[in-house]
Protein backbone atom coordinates (compact mmCIF):
# COMPACT_ATOMS: atom_id res chain seq x y z
CA UNK A 1 0.00 0.00 0.00
CA UNK A 2 2.97 2.25 0.62
CA UNK A 3 4.86 1.99 -2.69
CA UNK A 4 0.89 2.38 -4.48
CA UNK A 5 0.87 5.76 -2.45
CA UNK A 6 4.36 7.07 -3.74
CA UNK A 7 3.86 6.14 -7.14
CA UNK A 8 0.23 7.63 -7.59
CA UNK A 9 0.25 10.29 -5.33
CA UNK A 10 3.41 12.02 -5.32
CA UNK A 11 3.37 12.47 -8.94
CA UNK A 12 -0.29 14.40 -8.73
CA UNK A 13 1.12 16.54 -6.29
CA UNK A 14 4.11 17.84 -7.89
CA UNK A 15 1.93 18.27 -10.87
CA UNK A 16 -0.54 20.15 -8.67
CA UNK A 17 2.24 21.91 -6.89
CA UNK A 18 3.53 23.21 -10.24
CA UNK A 19 0.58 24.52 -11.35
CA UNK A 20 -0.19 26.42 -8.30
CA UNK A 21 3.22 27.69 -8.62
CA UNK A 22 2.49 28.59 -12.28
CA UNK A 23 -0.38 30.09 -11.67
CA UNK A 24 0.62 32.42 -8.69
CA UNK A 25 3.66 33.61 -10.91
CA UNK A 26 1.14 34.52 -13.69
CA UNK A 27 -0.81 36.88 -10.82
CA UNK A 28 2.10 38.34 -9.60
CA UNK A 29 3.40 39.46 -12.73
CA UNK A 30 -0.12 41.26 -13.84
CA UNK A 31 -0.13 42.86 -10.58
CA UNK A 32 3.06 43.93 -11.35
CA UNK A 33 2.19 45.37 -14.56
CA UNK A 34 -0.51 47.08 -13.30
CA UNK A 35 1.14 48.65 -11.00
CA UNK A 36 3.54 49.49 -12.86
CA UNK A 37 0.67 51.43 -15.18
CA UNK A 38 -0.69 53.20 -12.57
CA UNK A 39 3.20 54.26 -11.61
CA UNK A 40 3.11 55.89 -14.66
CA UNK A 41 -0.73 57.57 -14.82
CA UNK A 42 0.57 59.21 -11.38
CA UNK A 43 4.02 60.77 -13.05
CA UNK A 44 2.77 61.88 -16.15
CA UNK A 45 -0.33 63.81 -14.18
CA UNK A 46 2.46 65.02 -12.14
CA UNK A 47 4.87 66.20 -14.86
CA UNK A 48 1.28 68.02 -16.48
CA UNK A 49 0.48 69.71 -13.12
CA UNK A 50 4.64 71.02 -13.24
CA UNK A 51 5.80 69.17 -10.15
CA UNK A 52 9.31 68.46 -12.04
CA UNK A 53 11.47 68.78 -10.08
CA UNK A 54 9.48 66.62 -7.18
CA UNK A 55 8.79 64.23 -9.43
CA UNK A 56 12.30 64.44 -10.56
CA UNK A 57 13.92 63.11 -7.75
CA UNK A 58 11.33 60.05 -7.19
CA UNK A 59 12.74 59.33 -10.54
CA UNK A 60 16.00 58.71 -10.32
CA UNK A 61 15.43 56.15 -7.32
CA UNK A 62 12.88 54.30 -9.59
CA UNK A 63 14.96 54.63 -12.48
CA UNK A 64 17.85 52.96 -10.34
CA UNK A 65 15.43 50.62 -9.36
CA UNK A 66 14.28 49.57 -12.54
CA UNK A 67 17.17 50.04 -15.26
CA UNK A 68 15.22 48.08 -18.35
CA UNK A 69 11.67 50.66 -17.52
CA UNK A 70 12.14 53.24 -20.72
CA UNK A 71 9.37 55.19 -19.70
CA UNK A 72 11.01 55.86 -16.36
CA UNK A 73 13.91 57.33 -18.28
CA UNK A 74 11.32 59.39 -20.46
CA UNK A 75 9.70 60.42 -17.87
CA UNK A 76 13.17 61.36 -16.07
CA UNK A 77 14.44 63.11 -18.90
CA UNK A 78 11.25 65.27 -18.89
CA UNK A 79 11.16 65.79 -15.49
CA UNK A 80 14.56 67.22 -15.65
CA UNK A 81 14.53 69.43 -18.70
CA UNK A 82 11.02 70.76 -18.05
CA UNK A 83 12.62 71.66 -14.00
CA UNK A 84 15.78 73.94 -16.01
CA UNK A 85 18.14 70.94 -16.01
CA UNK A 86 18.58 69.84 -19.48
CA UNK A 87 22.32 68.73 -19.30
CA UNK A 88 21.70 66.44 -16.76
CA UNK A 89 18.46 65.41 -19.04
CA UNK A 90 20.58 64.96 -21.74
CA UNK A 91 23.15 62.69 -19.45
CA UNK A 92 20.71 60.48 -18.44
Amino acid sequence: MTTYLLVIRVPRITSLLRKMAAEWCAWQHSLGASLRDRLNARIEADLILGQHAKVAAELRKLVAENPLDEKLYVHLMVALSQSGRRADALQV
